[in-house]
């Protein structure tokens, strides 16, 4: 029930309940943002910069449309600082 009330709030504000996202990576710097807050329900998003770091690290061809994109709205240096720190490959999603 809870999940259904859930997948209606992110679906109001534009979003989708991936149904794999209890096997996403994230890392342990992640900073999440209050999405929203309920009665019963608190939901948080995590800041782009992790989220992108995780799609880069873990599922780079997958997405590298988005990275791509994500570079072209100039990407906050923290992004760049994680990539170094965990050792992501940059030069894959550079045309």
């Amino acid at each position: 029930m809870l999940i259904e009330i859930f997948e209606g709030l992110l679906k109001a504000r534009g979003f989708s309940l991936d149904p794999m996202s209890n096997f996403v990576w994230m890392p342990k710097e992640t900073r999440y943002q209050v999405f929203y807050e309920g009665d019963c329900i608190l939901a948080f998003l995590a800041e782009p910069q992790f989220e992108l770091l995780s799609k880069a690290l873990h599922a780079p061809d997958k997405n590298r449309y988005l990275i791509e994109n994500y570079f072209a709205a100039e990407p906050v240096d923290e992004f760049f600082d994680l990539c170094t720190k965990y050792e992501v490959d940059l030069q894959r999603f550079v045309k």
